[in-house]
């Protein structure tokens, strides 16, 4: 949805998930994210975030859309020692400019929906009190440039299309970064922030509509 409106932008986007499921090293990182193999938190890390180095940038004119990253949930999923000082120097291994948006549940509503998926629950995912700790450490990355954090809770009661809610509150959020500004200028699509903001506008209530037509699975 997101590369959708990117594209109706005129960006060109692409979303890219790590860890890439057919990438070079995902036979060594499944089994670890599925607890078939163990590796200590730091060397597990340093395995995903060797997957994300290898990831070329091999089209600049292109918006990446990370689905999860390795270099920023090394800092989480990591222990807390030396190793944080590796993940963060990892980042300069990295070709481009990187904006985080962190989409926050909490964490009793996170695990329920982990219990409703038809798929084993990942490693980090089997306790409240595992995914207490996630998001006090996803929150402290809140302090680094570039970092926005965004609350994805919605009352179901409240909104007639709560799907539909939570994708206004998700572009809203992206749209208020001034990613999407930037981008539309440095790329040639306007020539200044006022235009920018109101092609953005323009594309947002046009998708308006058909979010709404989005149901719940």
């Amino acid at each position: 949805i997101l590369v959708d409106f990117v594209d109706r932008c005129g960006l060109h986007g692409k979303v890219v998930k790590f860890p890439r499921p057919d990438g070079p090293i995902s036979k060594s990182i499944l089994p670890i994210l599925d607890g078939r193999e163990k590796l200590k938190p730091s060397a597990s890390q340093l395995l995903f975030l060797a997957d994300a180095i290898d990831y070329g940038d091999d089209e600049p004119e292109t918006l990446l859309i990370f689905d999860r990253h390795p270099q920023v949930e090394s800092l989480v999923y990591g222990t807390r020692d030396n190793s944080q000082l590796s993940f963060l120097a990892a980042r300069e291994m990295m070709s481009g400019v990187y904006w985080t948006f962190i989409f926050d549940r909490h964490p009793a509503k996170a695990l329920s929906s982990v219990e409703d998926r038809r798929r084993k629950p990942r490693v980090f995912e089997n306790r409240l009190e595992m995914m207490i700790e996630q998001l006090t450490r996803f929150a402290g990355l809140t302090a680094l440039p570039g970092t926005y954090w965004i609350n994805m809770d919605v009352n179901a009661n409240k909104y007639e299309n709560a799907i539909s809610a939570t994708l206004r509150r998700f572009i809203g959020a992206i749209i208020s970064s001034g990613v999407l500004h930037r981008q539309l200028i440095t790329r040639g699509v306007v020539e200044n922030n006022d235009q920018a903001q109101n092609l953005i506008m323009d594309k947002f209530f046009e998708a308006e509509p058909e979010w709404d037509k989005i149901k719940a699975a």
